[in-house]
């Protein structure tokens, strides 16, 4: 029986206030903290007594999930507690639509379908604009007190009924969480309601069906549409933004900078966009309009402290027709992300942007007296590189953190399949020694003119003696991701959030089951008609005979030698 039961069992006609206030408080916390780490509901507990409700309610408003009809209903749901939020989960469930694969070829939704290809509908992007001038007309009115997540996700649950299935979306967890380990585990199973077999379910997504679960919610360039902007209001209250990556579906990231500079307290910007499946759509839309986004944070957030960007992507979703393979990131002058870095105290930014280029880019004048962490991933950290041109790297490495007199930690990394590599200068807690530590599926020689370099930075930032280089390696058949490389290299700087991570493992997890069953079929296809044969040369032997032809001559085919995960994939 859980404790919740036991609780509400006591709530009755047994309940003797008199025993409850005789706990200390520090034990009535205690307890209450354990009772939340179970499964609600907990309103419940709120009409056992006044002091319960004080107890509860704390919990029961800390996190709230906004829905576009729950959003009527938030300011008086919030009221008297408002104060007692943290976390806004505005979840925003798009139109279903239909899959192309799925339907006959005269279906009514066909034509919808392929007007609709690479944006949302017209309905649901004036429903997020209403949702958003709800939201924010409430905010208005909250004092500017405390830490606020306003976490923004948009998904349609037609995604998960066809191709994707294993997708999961899912409210913000805390690393430090201790429901988060059972419920990523539960995450990681990969139930899902819609289990029955569809067409469109292979390992390759089609062309269609990728372009719609990644399309975009608002029109790329300034339309009519965005004059709802001007008609936001401020949100004081707001410290933190998210946007993860279960937001498949693509924000304008002018439409973003709005709903940015509309919360001028913020704090920390978690942005967690997708590859664009074609480079010249990446760079002449999206990372234009990127540009535009980071330019304008140093300008017009000085509250921001944290910025953590990650641009995830998917090998396999690549493979789809018309998708580039390989991202293409060009060097930029006076880079508006670098610009943006300068007053930061921690900054992350993985795979939109290369560390090698944002070095080499950097204007001498620029410091960042406030920087404690540093995080960048690079192409050039793999085995197949030039070793010169990794030596150049670190070199520009140690040249930028030789700016950063506060740097606590610096991490270089990069992430791929059977590949994995951190460069990191880590300052100890108790400032009294600094360790280099490259940990990879290869050794990373560390050159002479490197370590003196990175000895000068401990010296000249905290006065250090020499610096411990250490190496560690790790089994690169372990690395089946790039989600699988950030969990293998331990790294120290958050470079996307905990929920964030294992969606990843699941969705990479999921791709290799449709693959390893793909290739199930085509190896049954191929026995088949090899069955039939050896049936048919069985049949036609005369009936005295017991023996088939190999049984006859006494050696057996051999079977082919079953290939090792790599071989298979590399294969494809």
């Amino acid at each position: 029986m859980s404790i919740m039961s036991h609780i509400v069992k006591v709530s009755g006609s047994d309940y003797n206030p008199a025993s409850w206030h005789s706990v200390l408080i520090e034990i009535k916390e205690s307890i209450m903290s354990h009772v939340f780490r179970g499964r609600g509901p907990f309103a419940a507990l709120a009409t056992v007594s006044q002091e319960w409700r004080d107890l509860v309610e704390p919990y029961i408003f800390s996190r709230i999930t906004l829905t576009r009809c729950r959003l009527l209903d938030f300011e008086r749901m919030t009221g008297r507690n408002r104060s007692h939020v943290r976390h806004l989960w505005l979840s925003l469930e798009l139109q279903p639509y239909a899959c192309l694969q799925c339907v006959d070829s005269d279906d009514e939704f066909e034509e919808d379908f392929e007007a609709d290809e690479f944006a949302s509908s017209p309905k649901d992007t004036k429903a997020i604009q209403k949702a958003f001038e709800v939201l924010f007309k409430v905010l208005s009115s909250w004092p500017p007190r405390g830490k606020l997540v306003l976490d923004i996700s948009a998904y349609s649950e037609t995604d998960r009924q066809h191709g994707f299935k294993y997708l999961t979306f899912e409210p913000d967890w805390k690393g430090n969480d201790p429901a988060w380990h059972c419920r990523g585990r539960r995450l990681i199973q990969g139930a899902s309601p819609h289990n029955q077999p569809t067409p469109c379910e292979t390992w390759i997504p089609s062309f269609h069906e990728l372009h719609k679960v990644f399309s975009d919610i608002h029109q790329r360039w300034p339309s009519e549409e965005w004059r709802w902007r001007a008609r936001l209001l401020n949100a004081p209250a707001v410290t933190t933004i998210m946007i993860r990556q279960q937001n498949r579906r693509r924000w304008n990231p002018e439409i973003l900078q709005q709903l940015i500079l509309n919360c001028p307290r913020l704090e920390e910007f978690y942005y967690e966009p997708w590859r664009e499946w074609n480079n010249a759509v990446q760079e002449d839309s999206t990372d234009a309009a990127q540009n535009i986004l980071f330019r304008s944070l140093p300008s017009l957030l000085p509250s921001l402290r944290k910025l953590v960007v990650f641009e995830n992507f998917s090998d396999i979703y690549a493979l789809t027709r018309f998708s580039d393979l390989d991202r293409s990131v060009q060097p930029q002058r006076r880079d508006p992300l670098a610009e943006a870095s300068l007053s930061l105290e921690e900054f992350s930014a993985s795979f939109l942007r290369d560390a090698q280029y944002f070095f080499a880019n950097l204007d001498e004048s620029w410091s960042w007296p406030h920087l404690t962490r540093f995080s960048m991933t690079s192409k050039w950290l793999d085995e197949e590189e030039d070793p010169e041109e990794i030596e150049e790297l670190l070199i520009s490495a140690a040249t930028a953190a030789k700016r950063m007199p506060s740097l606590r930690v610096m991490e270089i990394w990069n992430g791929g399949v059977y590949n994995a590599m951190v460069f990191r200068y880590e300052l100890s807690p108790d400032y009294r020694s600094v360790t280099v530590l490259c940990r990879g599926t290869w050794l990373l020689q560390i050159s002479p003119d490197v370590q003196h370099m990175w000895n000068t930075v401990a010296r000249q930032q905290r006065w250090m003696p020499e610096v411990t280089f250490r190496q560690e390696v790790i089994d690169p058949d372990t690395i089946t991701s790039h989600a699988h490389a950030i969990s293998r290299l331990k790294l120290v700087n958050q470079v996307m959030r905990p929920i964030s991570l294992q969606q990843v493992h699941l969705e990479t997890l999921q791709r290799y089951k449709l693959l390893n069953r793909g290739l199930w079929q085509r190896f049954a296809a191929r026995l088949g008609p090899f069955l039939a044969a050896r049936r048919a040369s069985a049949n036609s032997l005369p009936a005295t005979s017991t023996e088939s032809p190999a049984a006859g001559s006494g050696t057996a085919a051999p079977l082919s030698p079953r290939p090792s995960k790599r071989q298979r994939r590399h294969s494809y």
